[in-house]
């Protein structure tokens, strides 16, 4: 349930993602744009993710994956990854509304 007694249960949502990528890893930038809600020309919703290659190798355990069959080790390349959100205002919007938006 929402909490907020503004604006419609469902809305319809425009995405446009962009991504680059280079020897380190990919980033994938996403806007959203909310379509039937109030202020809906004021902001945009965005998002990034970074996914990159870590150096080295870690388990998923303190480093290491167990081999069922046996005592040995295997190592496994890993990646990290970085999530952001936020919402960007791109109109001047009152400090009430901004309350109820985030």
């Amino acid at each position: 349930k929402r909490k907020a007694k503004i604006g419609p249960a469902r809305v319809s949502l425009e995405r446009k993602q962009r991504y680059y990528h280079d020897s380190k890893g990919i980033v994938i930038n996403t806007e959203i744009i909310t379509r039937g809600v109030p202020y809906e020309k004021n902001f945009v919703l965005e998002d990034q993710w970074i996914i990159e290659e870590t150096e080295g190798d870690i388990d998923l355990l303190k480093g290491k994956i167990s081999n069922s069959r046996t005592t040995e080790t295997e190592t496994s390349p890993s990646v990290r990854v970085e999530v952001r959100f936020r919402v960007q205002f791109i109109k001047s919007t009152m400090n009430l509304v901004k309350k109820v938006i985030l």
